[in-house]
């Protein structure tokens, strides 16, 4: 018979004393956090019969926290597919025992956000990230809940609340910038070139355009940058702006989707009566913009990390990394999906 586990097996695998494996097990004295964790681990490691004693006690070593989370619309895939990385990631803390909280918005205003973040300070949440548009009424909130003790991170897009605790996403104008770069690649020189935005009232909308108009004026002053066009970032809408331009500009060069909604507009470039040749570039790789870039709709795909960003938006708001830094986007072609 296997030689069975003992309290001395426990500590030689965890690097502490016996001492210290008994305080954890009975709960006579206060050990850190850290410490009982590591028993706990090296308990189920060499099969302790009592590891999930342990693993209680480590538990109850640790504080509890709430967070609350206020996403974008449900029906996209993207948000629901960033949920289910914020749930992940709150589940595989250690350094506390969490739960999270996830609002859906279903429109495009401050409202019904505002009323979110309400929400979920009644559900006494310790601290909420939010997708949320640039406005008074939300920075209002931000400034009214981080007074009452709860921190807000703006994730995705930035806030321009000085009461705000961070934001956690991708350099917007960075992004602008390299879409900008690969369409001047892309695109026939001194062509128009289509800017689509989701929405001006996200401030990373805003400053991917200005990454983009940036670059054009630098390094390809050539082109003409033509008017840009709010569609609400919806698909109804970019499919009537993306006609309103390929009707208007026979000649039109490239294409810039800032936002979501790409179905509409990947719709009017797959009608036959659409200029050929126009250089498009997109966010978010979705089955759907995958399969433009595999028939040649699109030329590049500006992808956000979702399980980096999942993991940055917990680690903030747990306090683990209060100062996160941007984080880095994927660029995804034909040839490399």
């Amino acid at each position: 018979m296997a030689k069975r586990a003992t309290v001395a097996d426990v500590a030689r695998q965890a690097g502490v004393s016996v001492a210290t494996v008994d305080r954890v097990l009975n709960g006579r004295r206060r050990v850190r956090p850290a410490t009982a964790e590591a028993v706990h681990t090296a308990a189920a490691e060499v099969g302790y019969h009592a590891a999930p004693l342990l693993a209680m006690r480590a538990r109850q070593l640790v504080p509890y926290r709430k967070f609350g989370f206020v996403l974008q619309k449900e029906s996209k895939e993207f948000y629901r597919g960033l949920a289910d990385s914020l749930r992940s990631q709150t589940a595989d803390l250690t350094v506390c025992n969490a739960t999270c909280v996830i609002r859906f918005v279903n429109e495009l205003a401050a409202a019904p956000i505002v009323q979110a973040m309400r929400d979920l300070a009644d559900e006494q949440v310790s601290s909420i990230g939010v997708v949320a548009l640039e406005h008074p009424h939300i920075n209002d909130e931000t400034k009214r809940l981080s007074r009452s003790g709860i921190p807000v991170w703006a994730l995705l897009s930035s806030l321009s609340a000085p009461e705000v605790a961070g934001y956690i996403g991708i350099d917007a104008r960075k992004a602008g910038r390299t879409a900008a770069w690969g369409i001047s690649k892309c695109a026939r020189p001194g062509s128009g070139i289509g800017v689509l935005v989701g929405s001006h009232r996200y401030r990373s909308h805003d400053d991917r355009e200005g990454g983009f108009r940036s670059f054009f004026r630098e390094c390809a002053p050539e082109f003409q940058l033509l008017p840009s066009i709010s569609y609400l970032d919806n698909s109804a809408g970019a499919y009537e702006a993306t006609s309103e331009l390929v009707t208007r500009y026979p000649e039109l060069g490239g294409l810039y989707i800032i936002g979501g909604g790409c179905s509409g507009a990947v719709r009017v470039l797959r009608e036959e009566s659409t200029a050929p040749g126009i250089a498009v570039v997109c966010h978010e790789l979705t089955p759907l913009t995958r399969d433009a870039l595999i028939d040649g709709i699109a030329d590049l795909v500006i992808q956000s990390p979702i399980e980096a960003i999942a993991e940055a938006a917990v680690r903030a708001l747990a306090g683990i990394d209060p100062r996160p830094k941007p984080l880095e986007f994927r660029i995804w072609v034909s040839e490399n999906i």
